[in-house]
């Protein structure tokens, strides 16, 4: 991914979808359908560009980064820097940390509560924020 000019990710509606992020990390901008996951990871003319599945449309952003390459590389860092900051190691220890305080205080206003009850959404996490960090490392 380091040495292209952008990754191009076509799947329409797509679920959050790994690409991009690995692509970004790496450094290198995205163009991607406007739906889907990459809504939620590429931010549009800043870590890449998400467009309507149009031929037009795709070869319109492909034609930007071709005629200013520095636009590219300047996406790409930028897009690297995001993806740390929102989905790297330090975002998930923050929102693990948040997840447990706000189950403390909800435990603490409840007045009986089913051993166990917290067990599935609190794993589940782990192994989602595990994941991640794995992927990323």
């Amino acid at each position: 991914f380091q040495t292209a000019l952008c990754v191009v990710y076509t799947p329409d509606k797509e679920h959050f979808g790994i690409v991009p992020l690995e692509a970004m990390y790496a450094g290198t901008p995205v163009l991607a359908v406007n739906s889907g996951g990459p809504t939620e990871t590429v931010v549009d003319s800043r870590t890449g560009f998400l467009r309507e599945p149009t031929p037009q449309a795709f070869a319109g952003a492909l034609e930007i980064l071709i005629r200013d390459p520095q636009r590219a590389t300047v996406m790409g860092k930028q897009a690297r820097i995001h993806v740390e900051k929102s989905f790297g190691a330090d975002r998930f220890r923050e929102q693990w940390d948040e997840l447990v305080l706000s189950t403390q205080e909800r435990k603490s206003k409840r007045k009986v509560m089913p051993s166990g009850a917290l067990i599935v959404p609190l794993v589940a996490m782990l192994f989602l924020v595990v994941s991640i960090i794995f992927i990323l490392w």
